[in-house]
């Protein structure tokens, strides 16, 4: 069983991530999906939004390498996460955040 798609920050995004690299690349579909994967990881580690965004450029290039149409897509997709990334990273540390919070909260109940 194949992972959800996860390229793209909402089900629109998702869903022409996934149908362009149907149509253009469908045998790197999985490698791609990974890159984006470990991705979202990074920004939700909250790891550097630079560091994430290289590492999700360098592994788009790997997944897409020998593939023209692919490596353009490749290109298109580190581009956007460069460009329009920092909303997304800032949601993840957000998240973070609370999760965090709310798990200390919880760990810390019956001390009284």
């Amino acid at each position: 069983m194949q992972p959800e798609w996860e390229c793209g920050t909402d089900n629109f995004t998702k869903e022409l991530a996934k149908k362009t690299i149907q149509l253009t690349c469908p045998n790197d579909k999985t490698q791609i999906n990974t890159c984006c994967i470990n991705h979202d990881s990074c920004y939700d580690q909250q790891n550097g939004r630079k560091s994430c965004d290289e590492n999700f450029c360098g592994c788009l290039k790997n997944a897409t390498y020998g593939n023209k149409e692919c490596s353009t897509d490749g290109k298109l997709f580190c581009m956007s996460v460069k460009l329009f990334g920092e909303p997304a990273y800032k949601a993840a540390g957000k998240q973070k955040t609370t999760t965090t919070t709310s798990s200390m909260a919880n760990d810390n109940e019956g001390c009284e």
